[in-house]
């Protein structure tokens, strides 16, 4: 059961972030912009991954805000009712650590960041054994694939 509240409690706080972005108004807005610079200005972003941030991010944030915060909120439907497990997890993974990078390893939001990396990989090994799931629900009905949570007889 431990997985299953990381799973949810991760998937909440997804949700939560996501929700209040687009009531912070960003998208349209530049509340990613000024998030991404706060992290330039406040952080030791190594070299590679700081261009990416000024070249990409900033330079676009108006096309990416939209699809950060859709990314956001589906990760965190998809965790809270433990659909795809395996796919989402993964993509949380690497939200997670692009997120850590990004707001430095000695803040606590990185430390948040570096705790959910910590629980998203064990959700991607053990998928299979995640109760209380759409996942779970589905491979007991013969409908398991590998970005799902597998077969849940393996995990038995």
């Amino acid at each position: 059961m431990g997985l299953v509240a990381a799973r949810v409690a991760m998937g909440a706080l997804y949700l939560y972030e996501g929700i209040g972005q687009l009531a912070k108004g960003w998208i349209g807005g530049d509340g990613l912009r000024r998030m991404v610079q706060s992290a330039l200005d406040d952080n030791a972003i190594p070299g590679p991954y700081r261009s990416f941030l000024e070249d990409v991010v900033i330079e676009h944030a108006g096309a990416l805000t939209p699809l950060i915060i859709a990314g956001e909120l589906a990760v965190g439907a998809a965790l809270v009712l433990g659909a795809a497990t395996r796919l989402t997890a993964a993509a949380a993974l690497v939200m997670n650590a692009n997120f850590y990078v990004m707001n430095g390893a000695v803040t606590p939001g990185a430390a948040i960041d570096a705790v959910f990396v910590v629980l998203e990989a064990p959700l991607i090994v053990w998928a299979a054994r995640q109760a209380l799931s759409i996942d779970r629900a589905l491979a007991r009905r013969g409908v398991a694939r590998w970005w799902l949570s597998g077969d849940v007889r393996e995990a038995a």
